[in-house]
């Protein structure tokens, strides 16, 4: 089985107040692959930010001196 094959997989149970409940679970592989999109993302804003604070610092100390 390819990772193109693997489906979400479907699991039904019974909740504590008795109610039918049906989750739904996509592959790990695929979860992770997404989390670490967001990260990678979120780490390179933060770069980005980072950076251009440190820009505009260096820039008004020039201006001061």
């Amino acid at each position: 089985m390819t990772s193109t094959d693997r489906k979400s997989s479907i699991s039904t149970t019974l909740s504590p107040n008795n109610t039918l409940t049906q989750h739904s679970f996509e592959p790990a592989s695929k979860i992770d692959q997404h989390v670490r999109y967001q990260l990678q993302e979120e780490y390179k804003a933060l770069f980005f930010r980072t950076r251009n604070n440190t820009t505009e610092l260096y820039e008004e100390l020039i201006i001061r001196l």
